[in-house]
Order: structure tokens, then sequence, then C-alpha cells
């Protein structure tokens, strides 16, 4: 950057700081983006657990399912799962 470039930015923030106005606008600005970033943030880990907790739930219910294809009763396979009958039936649906 040239000199004259620098100095350029320099008069533009020096009039810039001198209005509570501009000041208070970029603020304003910042607290937005910073906002907008937690938001997304949030909304990105709780997709994230969802889809998790999606996933898990249809690889228990492929598993059960092919315990029980294999011949296995219920009862064996919430043995093994170490989960109640209900739940293995829970899980299917």
């Amino acid at each position: 950057m040239e000199d004259a470039n620098i100095r350029t930015a320099m008069e533009a923030e020096k009039e810039f700081v001198k209005d509570p106005l501009y000041i208070t606008a970029y603020e304003q600005h910042q607290k937005y983006l910073r906002d907008k970033y937690a938001r997304e943030s949030f909304l990105r880990k709780e997709g994230e657990a969802i889809g998790f907790k999606k996933g898990e739930a249809k690889a228990l219910k492929e598993f059960i399912s092919a315990l029980l294809a294999s011949g296995m009763t219920e009862e064996d396979a919430a043995g093994i799962l170490k989960k109640s009958v209900e739940e293995i039936r829970l899980a299917l649906k």
C-alpha cells in the first residue's frame, strides 16, 4: 500500500471516531456479527447432536433386527445389549 492510501485511511478513521452515531452503528454491527456467529454455532452443534442420536438409533435398530433375524429372541437380544425387552421393542419401531 502507498503512504497516500494509508494516510487517507487514517484520515477517514479520524472522522469516523468523531461521530458517536458512527461508533454506535459500528458497535451494533459488531454485536450483530457476534450474535449471528453464536447462533450459527449453536444450531450447528444442536444439529450434530440430533443427527448423532438419529444415527445411533438407526444403527441400534439394524443391529437388533440382525440379531432377531439370526433366530435370537427379544429376551436374549435385550440381555446382550443390557436393555429391557420394552427398549428393544421401542428401538424396532
